[in-house]
This record gives C-alpha cells, structure tokens and sequence, in this order.
C-alpha cells in the first residue's frame, strides 16, 4: 500500500497533458429522472506522446507514458433510453472536462444490453520537463477531442455487470488533428453501501512520425450508493 501511494504522489506530480480515455460505465440507461457519480482514479494517455517525438535523454527512444489521474463523473438520465453527464480530470499540471451522452440501442430479457456514447473532451496542461529534453517541450499544452464508443453489456444479476467496449478518437493537438482509439473491458460489482468498477484496456495512437504506438488504461471506480439518486 505504501509502495502504491508514493507511485500515485509521484504521478501526480508530473507535468502532462492527461487525456481520461477510460469508459467507466455499463450500456444500461440510467433511468429518467436518476442521477448517479463516480470517482475513479486511474492511468491515462499523455497527449504529448502524439503531439511530440519525445527522446528520453537517457537511452534515447522514445518514452512511453501512462500518467495517473483522479476525476469525478456525474450522469443523470434524460429520457429512459439517454443519460447525460460531465467528467471533470486533475492531475497537479493538468485539467481535463469531458461532456458525454449515451443512448441505448438494444436491450433483451437475458441482460444484454447495447449503447451508443458520444463524446467531447478538453485538456489544458502547464508542462514541466521531468525526465524529457527540455528543447522538445511548450510552456502550455491544450487539446480538443471528440470520441465515439460502442458499449456491450451482460448483466447477470443486479450486483454483477461486465461490459466491452470499443473506442475512438479524432484528437484537435496544437493545431494538428490526431487519430487514437482501442478496446476497454470492465466489471461493475455491487454491495448494498457501494458499487466499484475495475476496468482495463489498451489505447493504440498514431505518433508524428506516423508510427503507432500504445498505452495499457487501467482504472478504478468508486460509487457511493449516496450519489445514486432518483
């Protein structure tokens, strides 16, 4: 435990450009009228990696990046088939909001259920150098995305959940459009006082040079039963 706080203080510390690309969430609609929230801490993509071909000064390649993040998700539901919902994203340099909506398309009575959730994000970043040339670094960092995921979810009870999702995005990176997306599994487990969601998943991008690279996302998410509403 000791050794995971000091890697979680130490991420955030970092000065990137933190992009949440986690879904944190199942296909079911919310409900009309409900409201939930999430708190979720995880790994998410350095926007830097795409926008610059940074060169580690100590071996020379590359330096792939999965900076740590905290964020709080709200969604309350606007229709029985549509939800609506902000996510706000810190790190110490670094802050993020995300405007998303999710419909359902499909729903049987053996618990599949398939949704479709748009998306727009927005990220503002005051870099430090860390381990980087600082040759290769701007003062300021910002960037503009919009996104698209296709959720799948199997409910076998109402305290189980599991969901695949896949994903994209066309980034808007100083200037200069920017293409990365990939897949997402998570598990939505239940109690009667909190619900967690773990969730893994891998984010492939295209680099300057045109290479494509990728990061492992894993995230954690936390709902206290208080924050589910009607």
């Amino acid at each position: 435990m000791r050794n995971l706080l000091m890697l979680v203080i130490a991420c955030m510390l970092t000065g990137c450009a933190v992009m949440d690309l986690s879904t944190m969430d199942t296909a079911e609609p919310t409900g009309k009228g409900k409201r939930k929230g999430m708190f979720t801490i995880g790994s998410g993509l350095n926007m830097n990696l795409i926008d610059k071909d940074y060169v580690n000064n100590d071996n020379g390649h590359v330096g792939r990046s999965t900076p740590i993040y905290n964020s709080y998700n709200y969604t309350w539901g606007v229709g029985s088939e549509t939800d609506f919902g902000t996510r706000f994203t810190f790190v110490l340099n670094s802050v993020g909001i995300r405007l998303h909506t999710k419909h359902r398309l499909y729903a049987d009575s053996t618990g599949y259920t398939l949704a479709v959730a748009p998306a727009a994000n927005a990220v503002a970043s005051w870099m430090t150098s860390g381990g980087f040339d600082k040759s290769s670094l701007s003062d300021e960092f910002e960037a503009l995305s919009g996104e698209m995921q296709l959720l799948g979810t199997k409910r076998w009870n109402n305290n189980i959940a599991g969901s695949a999702i896949i994903r994209a995005n066309r980034s808007y990176l100083n200037h200069i459009l920017r293409t990365h997306g990939g897949f997402r599994l998570n598990l939505e487990l239940s109690t009667k006082a909190i619900t967690y969601m773990p969730e893994i998943g891998i984010e492939f991008y295209v680099k300057k040079n045109g290479e494509i690279d990728y990061v492992p996302i894993i995230s954690l998410g936390t709902r206290f039963k208080k924050h589910a509403k009607k």
